[in-house]
């Protein structure tokens, strides 16, 4: 379970790529796709799926 944070401004971006890694997810292969399975509640889901998002769009 993640630690418990107060709503930064800032982070490092080593501290965001630790968190990254340590996150607990499946990897998940769907209809000939790769799929990274977080689970909708899970904190960091809205984070990669802005980040996943603005990806795509270039």
């Amino acid at each position: 379970m993640a630690a418990v944070r107060h709503k930064a401004q800032r982070r490092r971006i080593k501290t965001v790529m630790q968190e990254m890694v340590y996150k607990a997810a499946r990897l998940i292969r769907h209809a000939g796709r790769w799929v990274l399975g977080l689970g909708e509640h899970d904190p960091g889901y809205a984070a990669f799926a802005r980040h996943y998002a603005q990806l795509r769009a270039t």
